[in-house]
């Protein structure tokens, strides 16, 4: 699986910055950004993980019962902004290596996950040339 950004990247000046533009796929729109209220791009961020996700784990061949189970551990990423929970909340239910809150971080150029530079155009992210 590759996951791509398309143009929705933003430098935020804190975590609590809200969203003035809807980037990304209309298909996946949030429930807030689908009622035109205020959102933050943290929050948004936590919904289009679990809105991937859930949508990778629809049709899995191979065993239903574990697609379920999958599914039910991405479906509180798909609820209301008020009780969605945030990455480091998902990651710790998870049992997973949790990174500060946002704003402790100790930025980057390139994010740690990268395995080579980033792409100049989205075109080359998508094909991967």
């Amino acid at each position: 699986v590759k996951l791509i950004d398309f143009d929705a990247a933003e430098k935020l000046k804190n975590s609590q910055q809200c969203m003035h533009r809807l980037p990304g796929n209309l298909a996946a729109v949030s429930p807030e950004r689908a009622e035109k209220l205020p959102c933050q791009f943290l929050g948004e961020d936590c919904f289009q993980v679990g809105w991937a996700f859930f949508s990778l784990t629809q049709n899995l061949p191979h065993d239903p019962a574990e697609g379920g189970e999958l599914r039910a551990r991405v479906q509180p990423l798909l609820h209301r902004a008020e009780s969605r929970p945030n990455m480091q909340a998902t990651l710790r239910r998870l049992g997973l290596q949790v990174a500060p809150e946002p704003g402790q971080l100790q930025i980057q150029q390139n994010p740690t996950l990268l395995t080579s530079s980033p792409a100049s155009d989205a075109l080359t992210k998508l094909l991967g040339f």
